[in-house]
Order: structure tokens, then C-alpha cells, then sequence
């Protein structure tokens, strides 16, 4: 969580650098502000739309749901909670 909130911070101080204090605070406030404004604009267009998740992240679900499909997962010891995981080659289906 900490790495992502500093992203954030870092792209909207981006170009900010080596500016007096208020005009830091008054561009991370605009920024922040757009960011948000931009992010309610998206979600509403999905809301219009009765789709919860963006196109990109629905691609991303599809490809991780195809990937995950080659694996099973047995449990192996369960008082150490260790498992097996064995992954099946995209080949062998064929």
C-alpha cells in the first residue's frame, strides 16, 4: 500500500519540483482534484454501462482466469499447510 500511495504522490508532485511550498500544495491539490474528477467521470460511464470493472481489468481477469486453468491445487500437509501446485502444459490439451 505504501508504494502505491507514493507513486500517486510522486506523479502528481511530477514537474512540481523545486517550487516554493505553496505553489507545491496548490498543484497537488489541482492534480489530486483532476485525478478525482477523472476517476468519477470513468466510473459513471461503467455505472451507464451496468459494468463494474474497466475493459483493461476484465482483459487482465480473462487472461489470469485462462492461466489459473493449467494449475491444480492439492493440499499436501495440512497441519503445515503446505500444497502442491501442479501446473499442466497449454500442449497436453491438445
Amino acid at each position: 500500500m505504501t508504494t502505491n500511495i507514493s507513486k500517486s504522490i510522486n506523479s502528481v508532485l511530477k514537474g512540481a519540483r523545486r517550487l516554493p511550498i505553496t505553489a507545491i500544495m496548490s498543484a497537488t491539490f489541482t492534480r489530486s482534484k483532476n485525478t478525482f474528477l477523472e476517476r468519477e467521470e470513468e466510473a459513471i460511464n461503467l455505472q451507464q454501462k451496468n459494468q463494474r470493472w474497466p475493459d483493461h481489468v476484465l482483459h487482465k481477469f480473462d487472461k489470469d482466469k485462462k492461466l489459473g486453468m493449467k494449475h491444480t491445487v492439492d493440499l499436501y500437509n495440512h497441519s503445515r499447510r503446505t500444497t502442491k501446485v501442479t501446473t499442466r502444459d497449454a500442449l497436453s490439451h491438445i
